[in-house]
């Protein structure tokens, strides 16, 4: 799953942009990131974070159209719900 690189900021229009990484980044993350291509995000992982942030003005976007995004917020949120019950089913018990 990797989202669409978007070609401009759409709040100033550069180019010069970055994806967000965020976990735990692997080795290829780290080059990616002494390359510039990703900066550090956080450690967790949310719906509604941003993927994109621009460097002239460091405003921080996610596209929701993008069919990468939608899946994986899909996926989040069934580890979300699924990680939700088993906690009431363990309270219940």
């Amino acid at each position: 799953m990797e989202l669409r690189k978007p070609q401009n900021c759409p709040r100033c229009g550069s180019s010069k942009l970055a994806g967000i990484l965020y976990g735990r980044p692997t080795a290829e993350g780290m080059e990616a990131v002494d390359r510039g291509e990703l900066i550090f995000g956080s450690c967790f992982i949310s719906l509604d974070q941003a993927d994109w942030e621009c460097m002239s003005c460091r405003y921080q976007w996610f596209d929701a159209e993008d069919p990468a995004r939608i899946r994986r917020d899909q996926i989040l949120n069934d580890l979300i719900n699924r990680s939700g019950n088993e906690d009431l089913n363990e309270q219940s018990a």
